[in-house]
């Protein structure tokens, strides 16, 4: 079943932008993009989950963008 079950119980997507915090593998965000989502970011601080949610994307022919990282935090020590 795979994708196409999770589909099966998804509204339609059409020309929203989906971005899926925590993705692991991503299976929110590659749903979402199966069912018509114009953009779908997955975060992720693990880079080996984004990968296995990227390579599962291209599998499917699906085109999603992966981040482990949106910013640096620097924090200013006082002394």
């Amino acid at each position: 079943e795979g994708l196409a079950g999770v589909n099966a119980q998804l509204p339609t997507m059409q020309g929203r932008r989906v971005v899926e915090v925590g993705a692991g593998l991503g299976l929110a965000g590659l749903a979402a993009a199966r069912a018509g989502a114009l953009s779908v970011l997955l975060l992720d601080r693990e880079p080996l989950a984004l990968h296995c949610a990227l390579s599962s994307a291209a599998c499917n022919g699906l085109q999603v963008v992966a981040c482990d990282q949106l910013f640096t935090v620097a924090v200013a020590e006082s002394g």
